[in-house]
């Protein structure tokens, strides 16, 4: 029998469970995302109910400002909070869509409900504000997998580009990042809509191997992340020293904003995977990435450019899988284009091997799809 778990917050801000809940039933869990009396009245959605998929491990010690909380309240350092190191896994998945048109939403609705699945749609709380046009909605889908941090990521982004040619927000594909619950100003009430089915639970594991992107059934539990998916990944979902060493000489900034995000996020990273590490990896990176040069050569001693100094003074608030999202989605966006670039040559260059060695080990599908084409590099 299919059942689901969750964590409620209080609001947005909250990084500490109101509630978690255990064995909810398709018809259970949706009524407790959207009841069925009818949205949550809420003039601001920061103040809005929020959940994330699964329950969270009470056994990690609290990081960042919560830990900081609980120190000073002199509560235990160790519990359940909102990080990407306290998820443990879900049976289903969340999408959200913002400027839909109607058409859109039509085709989004038929891959779902049209196709005899279960699934939970409903309007999120800016949908009908005159600054945000179009159709917002947060879809959920019930899946006969449990998925972990990584495997999660990995059925998000295929079902968005099979089914929904990509439409669904990307930050969706991070199983600690909240999701409102079906809420809407007062005076949008009027068009608050929700969409229910209780049809058939999804056949992720079938539709995932047909696409190229098998995932591997973790164990249910506190412990399901102890299983990693893809090399590379560590057992709380985030990418192992070794992955971002052979990441960093692809990591290429054309912008000093994203030169900035690149050493924010290995920031981010660096009370999981090691503070020194991250340091001299952020620093290699901001050494060698081209970003605004003319700028930085004309004010050497501006602290703004040194790569270092950026890393030692930088407070991030992205979450570490978001800040993996960035080092590692820069680095494969690096790759193929080395590769796409070296078509042709009759020699490959030494970037264009280094690219086609980590397109080859992290992102075989791609790589596949890339030497597929006459002229790839082999």
């Amino acid at each position: 029998m299919h059942t689901s778990e969750l964590a409620i917050y209080r609001n947005i801000s909250s990084t500490r469970p109101d509630r978690m809940v255990r064995g909810l039933k398709w018809p259970d869990l949706m009524c407790t995302l959207a009841p069925v009396a009818g949205p949550v009245l809420c003039a601001h959605k920061q103040k809005l109910p929020y959940f994330t998929p699964g329950m969270l491990r009470d056994d990690v010690p609290l990081s960042g400002k919560t830990l900081a909380r609980a120190r000073e309240r002199g509560e235990p350092e160790v519990g359940a909070m909102r990080s990407a190191a306290h998820m443990t896994d879900t049976t289903f998945i969340v999408f959200e869509f913002d400027g839909l048109k109607q058409d859109q939403l039509v085709t989004i609705g038929s891959q779902v409900i049209g196709r005899g699945r279960a699934g939970l749609m409903y309007t999120t709380h800016s949908f009908g504000r005159a600054d945000k046009p179009g159709i917002r909605v947060r879809l959920i889908i019930p899946v006969d997998l449990r998925l972990d941090a990584n495997a999660y990521r990995i059925a998000h982004e295929a079902v968005n580009t099979v089914f929904f040619s990509g439409l669904a927000d990307r930050t969706g594909n991070s199983l600690c990042q909240q999701q409102a619950m079906f809420g809407v100003h007062p005076e949008r009430a009027h068009l608050a809509k929700c969409w229910r089915h209780e049809g058939a639970v999804f056949g992720l594991q079938e539709f995932l191997t047909q696409h190229g992107e098998p995932v591997r059934q973790t164990s249910p539990g506190p412990k399901a992340q102890q299983q990693t998916i893809t090399p590379g990944i560590t057992a709380n979902g985030l990418p192992s020293l070794a992955r971002l060493e052979q990441a960093v000489p692809l990591l290429y900034a054309g912008s000093y904003q994203d030169w900035s995000r690149g050493l924010q996020a290995f920031k981010a990273l660096s009370p999981y995977l090691g503070a020194d590490n991250l340091r001299q990896m952020a620093v290699r990176f901001g050494k060698t990435s081209p970003s605004d040069s003319t700028r930085a050569q004309a004010a050497p001693t501006d602290a703004r450019y040194d790569p270092g100094q950026v890393f030692d003074s930088s407070s991030p608030i992205m979450p570490p899988d978001a800040a993996a999202g960035v080092l590692l989605g820069m680095a494969k966006q690096r790759a193929v284009a080395v590769v796409e670039a070296s078509r042709g040559c009759r020699t490959a260059s030494a970037e264009a091997r280094v690219a086609a060695l980590y397109l080859a080990a992290h992102h075989r599908r791609t790589w596949n799809e890339l030497t597929e084409i006459p002229g790839g590099v082999r």
